[in-house]
């Protein structure tokens, strides 16, 4: 009888421990995934911060690149003003019965000449390469991508129709036609009569005011 009972209470002992230890691990188990969860949370977080802070710096340097880029804009704009006016004057001349006057001299100067857009993209560039989604404001995200990846290239597509119009047409026109006076290096036509009724030349003059129009 007191065998049997010194078994039970063994017995019961034992479920005791193993009870126990089982409470232990689980709780152990808990813990372990309290602390993952919160390491991954607090990984979470310190990847979300780098990541605005990446951005904020990633957009000062664009607003810097945008900055430049409307400066340069800006001179090509006032730059070809000048070329276009020119053009126009002189076509203008050209098509009337005005005699030859030296202050034409200036405007048959500066008929011709070309700029180079320089589009600093390199802060758009490193923004696709880690992520356009970096930039969490949708509309700002899309103003982004409209300026540097469909503005920017037609911007530069009309500089290249631009200067080859003016390699290919332009250029040989005012050399065969026009000539520069030394020792004032003024440029006057080689032939005013001759050079008014030339009519491909007249339509040169007319294309390029449509092309600096158009790049304008």
């Amino acid at each position: 009888m007191l065998r049997s009972l010194f078994e039970f209470k063994k017995k019961k002992g034992k479920k005791n421990l193993d009870r126990n230890f089982w409470l232990y691990a689980f709780g152990e188990f808990v813990l372990v995934f309290l602390g993952i969860l919160i390491a991954l949370q607090v990984e979470n977080w310190n990847q979300k911060r780098q990541e605005r802070k990446l951005e904020q710096v990633l957009l000062s340097e664009m607003l810097t690149n945008l900055k430049a880029n409307q400066d340069d804009i800006n001179y090509n704009i006032r730059l070809q003003g000048r070329f276009l006016n020119s053009n126009q004057v002189v076509l203008e001349f050209l098509k009337g019965k005005q005699a030859w006057h030296d202050s034409l001299a200036i405007y048959f100067n500066y008929l011709m000449g070309g700029t180079v857009f320089d589009n600093n993209n390199s802060t758009y560039e490193s923004l696709n390469s880690i992520g356009i989604d970096l930039i969490r404001n949708d509309s700002l995200r899309q103003q982004i991508t409209l300026v540097f990846a469909v503005r920017y290239p037609k911007v530069e597509k009309t500089q290249d129709i631009l200067f080859t119009h003016i390699s290919d047409h332009l250029y040989p026109a005012l050399r065969v036609n026009l000539k520069t006076v030394v020792p004032r290096e003024v440029t006057v036509p080689v032939d005013l009569d001759l050079l008014r009724q030339n009519n491909g030349f007249l339509e040169d003059l007319n294309m390029t005011i449509f092309m600096y129009n158009l790049s304008i």
